[in-house]
């Protein structure tokens, strides 16, 4: 299926903000797993964003979102980020979601992981209390 010329537009704004900010590729779409969350995924892109070791996340959105909706991305990215540490014993400090919106527009957003782990880890907790899955 050829590529619409729209989409070649946000592929070309998402290369553009790939090659003037990130450097040292660690791994791209690499299975990741953590013993001590009990959760295990598949992360983007782990590399240094801006000059600092970061999980990265690629999204898409019909429309560029407030950081009060990705909540979720954050906490996700923060599991990647422990997930990766505890196997390789290199802490991931950054959090960085890179999402291309259908207008056009590429929006950055840049956290800390350890504003979100604890979040992460509560969300889980309560999904292990909900399921019965708790101590198993």
């Amino acid at each position: 299926m050829p590529l619409m010329p729209h989409h070649m537009v946000l592929v070309s704004k998402l290369k553009k903000v790939a090659s003037e900010r990130i450097t040292d590729v660690y791994a791209t779409e690499a299975p990741l797993m953590s013993n001590f969350l009990r959760t295990a995924g598949t992360v983007d892109c782990i590399a240094k964003f801006d000059g600092v070791l970061s999980i990265i996340d690629w999204k898409t959105s019909k429309a560029p979102k407030d950081k009060s909706e990705i909540h979720n991305y954050f906490m996700q990215e923060s599991f990647y980020a422990v997930a990766f540490e505890e196997t390789t014993k290199i802490p991931v400090p950054q959090l960085v979601t890179i999402m291309t919106c259908e207008t056009g527009q590429v929006q950055v957003f840049v956290e800390k992981r350890d504003d979100w782990i604890k979040e992460f880890i509560k969300v889980r907790y309560e999904y292990e209390k909900n399921n019965n899955k708790l101590g198993q």
